[in-house]
């Protein structure tokens, strides 16, 4: 009788794995979920089924076919989300330090202390003697490290990444090497081939597209003959352009992040969708300013965008005093058309004039005079676009961060009490900065100049831009007029490209006279 049981036992496998594997529909290869159990998968290739399992910290993300985060996976056998008594539960997977924990209905991995080990009955980590298991999952403290996406590309299969419509693909780590014969389900011993980073082969393929396709012998040398090889690949997606056109006309657009501000191409061009902003039809182009900002005089509350654009703007604590900004250091104009704006990220200019005030007890060491003030959602002071005066050493410092977090820095000196110009550009494969100024003593007029490689796009902003600082303390105290930003802004001083704005009586005049003198 038992060895009967064991035939039908036998055979219910058997026919269980054939019915899943029946769902592939003629595919060599094919994954599902396990439908009791999250952290579970089936792998069909060639009608052979392998019950597979995720990595600790991870469930089966069933519409990507990876392994993914809980968070980002929608499993309904999640415990977690089946019983709302359940607060936490053990992995069972042999590791004593393994186990998950319920927060907000969803299941989330969690290492015992070391030392302990978690306890069924008691449904929490106890002190043993017996559990020294190693539990590298991640910092509880910060969550995931290395969030994203993970995929891996066996020996001469094809595979594609993608990420959903808007977004783009980042490498973030690719590691190519003797394949797992677990994951690319064959005999044999890889443990030979060593592995070797791969993200500079993997990244300039695949960065900044919706899709990428990954197919081994394509892209990576035969390190190891007749050996079988695969490619690790962790992903995240990012936001790519956030200009969307506005009807059929070809030239209106608006950004995401800021719906009801229209934008219209300038006479020559069209606004491309591909190219994330405006590109030429045949006529020649015209540059055009997308902000300006000319204060009014004393008692004026608002200050206004005199461009023809269309982009609104706000102030904060700006004191409007004879045709200058008075900027207390709390003060400053956000802009929230460039809020997470791509193509701010691909080419951007501003200059203004600058009248900086000495420092005194209350001031900053480091004044802010224009940021994106945050660019990453964990850090409020992560600017990976930052101008700002350092009043000890007297120096404008231009700041930018790529994708990569790799950080460009170039500075030009300043005099207090001196009208500056101040010009500042990014054409996506360098940055460059100018400062002039009328020296007090000679009368002359001089400049100073410093210019950076730059690689890659700026990381785009997740606030409005701020001229003059980004919180109520660290902003710029001083005088500023004549405000000009674009995003193809290419000369200095570039009078020219205000054209059809209103201009200011003390435009791109400068002088030793202090704020509120007759300026000739």
């Amino acid at each position: 009788m038992y060895f009967g049981l064991v035939i039908i036992l036998s055979l219910f496998s058997v026919l269980y794995g054939q019915d899943v594997c029946d769902r592939c529909k003629g595919a060599n290869l094919c994954f599902f979920p396990d439908a009791r159990d999250c952290r579970m998968y089936n792998i069909c290739q060639s009608k052979r089924k392998q019950h597979m399992r995720c990595s600790f910290g991870t469930f089966f993300d069933a519409n990507n076919k990876i392994c993914n985060y809980p968070s980002r996976v929608k499993c309904a056998s999640d415990p977690c989300s089946v019983n709302s008594a359940v607060t936490s539960y053990a992995d069972d997977h042999g590791n004593c330090r393994h186990y998950w924990k319920c927060v907000d209905g969803m299941s989330t991995a969690v290492c015992c202390p070391y030392g302990t080990g978690y306890d069924k009955g008691n449904r929490t980590c106890v002190p043993t003697r017996n559990c020294n298991s190693t539990c590298s999952l991640y910092s509880q403290k910060d969550g995931p490290q290395v969030s994203g996406r993970v995929q891996v590309v066996c020996r001469n299969e094809k595979s594609t990444l993608s990420c959903p419509s808007g977004d783009v693909i980042r490498i973030k780590e690719a590691v190519y090497g003797g394949a797992d014969p677990m994951t690319c389900m064959f005999e044999q011993d890889t443990s030979s081939c060593t592995n070797v980073d791969a993200t500079q082969i993997l990244g300039p393929l695949c960065n900044d597209k919706q899709t990428c396709e990954v197919h081994i012998p394509s892209i990576m040398s035969d390190r190891c003959p007749l050996i079988a090889k695969q490619v690790e690949i962790r992903y995240v997606c990012e936001a790519g352009c956030k200009l969307r056109p506005v009807g059929n006309n070809g030239v209106s657009f608006y950004n995401l992040a800021s719906k009801g501000t229209i934008m219209s191409c300038g006479p020559g061009t069209r606004f491309d969708q591909a190219s994330c902003g405006c590109i030429g039809t045949g006529e020649a182009p015209q540059c055009r300013l997308e902000v300006q900002v000319l204060f009014g005089e004393v008692g004026e509350t608002i200050v206004k965008n005199m461009a023809d654009s269309g982009i609104h703007i706000d102030g904060h604590q700006v004191l409007q005093v004879s045709g200058y900004g008075r900027f207390l250091g709390s003060s400053w104009i956000q802009i929230p058309f460039y809020n997470n704006n791509d193509r701010m990220s691909r080419m951007f200019g501003f200059q203004l004039r600058v009248y900086p005030l000495p420092a005194d007890a209350n001031s900053a060491t480091k004044q802010v005079l224009l940021s994106n003030c945050q660019s990453d959602h964990n850090i409020k002071d992560s600017a990976s676009l930052e101008v700002y005066l350092n009043t000890v050493e007297k120096i404008i410092y231009f700041r930018a961060v790529n994708f990569l977090d790799v950080a460009s820095v170039i500075s030009v000196p300043y005099i207090d009490e001196t009208w500056s110009n101040v010009l500042f550009l990014f054409n996506g494969q360098s940055m460059f900065a100018k400062l002039q100024y009328v020296d007090p003593n000679s009368k002359n007029l001089l400049e100073a100049t410093d210019t950076a490689p730059f690689s890659g796009k700026i990381k785009t902003g997740l606030s409005p831009l701020k001229i003059g600082g980004c919180w109520t303390n660290g902003g710029v105290k001083a005088y500023i007029d004549e405000i000009q930003m674009s995003f193809c802004k290419t000369r200095f001083p570039d009078a020219s490209a205000g054209a059809g704005a209103q201009s200011s009586p003390n435009s791109q005049k400068l002088t030793t006279a202090p704020p509120g003198s007759v300026v000739p």
